[in-house]
């Protein structure tokens, strides 16, 4: 769109401004009051959509970004190259993780060998967690992935 603007006698600035309309315009048909709205502004150079409601109603968080890849930050700005990324609560009414690892059907498979009771018991007072099951640390450090961690949950009804 920006690139085309040369050849139809616009600006990059004027077709930002535009762009920036557009999207003050769509928030408006969603719900947000024009007096919540503290800016829209498109940045031409990053490509980024910033949208920044009024300080008394959200400490003066920005609370809505998409960047120029296509990742959308919702109240955070650096999504840390995830997709999406929101730094709040969030209320799905569907969510589908999609898991591309080994799914944990095997171990009802005849040749799986399950640990012994006092194997796991060893494990648990040793190491102060489940065989399998990340440590606190890391998932505080990392987070968890809810389809990896699926599988280990499933992997444990059996074991």
């Amino acid at each position: 769109m920006l690139s085309d603007a040369k050849a139809q006698g616009t600006t990059p600035a004027s077709e930002a401004s535009q762009v920036a309309q557009k999207m003050m315009d769509f928030l408006l048909l969603s719900g947000l009051q024009r007096s919540q709205i503290e800016a829209v502004t498109l940045d031409i150079q990053t490509m980024k959509v910033r949208l920044r409601l009024r300080s008394d109603l959200i400490d003066g968080t920005e609370v809505f970004n998409v960047q120029s890849d296509g990742t959308v930050g919702i109240n955070i700005t650096d999504t840390k190259n995830y997709k999406l990324a929101v730094n709040r609560s969030a209320i799905f009414t569907k969510a589908v993780v999609m898991n591309y690892s080994t799914w944990s059907g095997y171990v009802f498979d005849e040749s799986y060998k399950l640990p012994t009771l006092q194997e796991v018991a060893a494990f648990i007072r040793f190491n102060k967690h489940l065989p399998g099951i990340p440590i606190t640390a890391e998932v505080e450090k990392n987070g968890i992935d809810l389809g990896d961690n699926q599988v280990l949950l499933l992997k444990k009804l059996k074991n």
